[in-house]
């Protein structure tokens, strides 16, 4: 029979949650750009994935000089999987 654990597994999950850190580059982007600006960059991101992908956002802030925007970096924002939504 299988001994009763020390640690309860809601105590052990916590060692395999993300940790929260620094913003993601979507986020540091945002709030570095003027505030009209990040309202439109909000606003694409808000569009679904369908009418805006991700990689042609992406694109589009990178040719603005935004290099940190990646194809993943907007679909971990969108998905609310990056450290900004911990």
């Amino acid at each position: 029979m299988p001994k009763s654990p020390t640690v309860s597994l809601l105590d052990e999950l916590h060692e395999f949650m993300p940790k929260k850190g620094p913003r993601c580059g979507i986020g540091i982007t945002l709030g570095g750009m003027p505030p009209d600006m990040a309202a439109q960059f909000q606003a694409i991101l808000d569009i679904s994935k369908d009418q805006a992908p991700h990689s042609s956002v992406a694109r589009l802030m990178r040719s603005k000089g935004h290099m940190s925007v990646t194809d993943n970096s907007v679909k971990r924002h969108r998905d609310g999987d990056c450290s900004c939504n911990k």
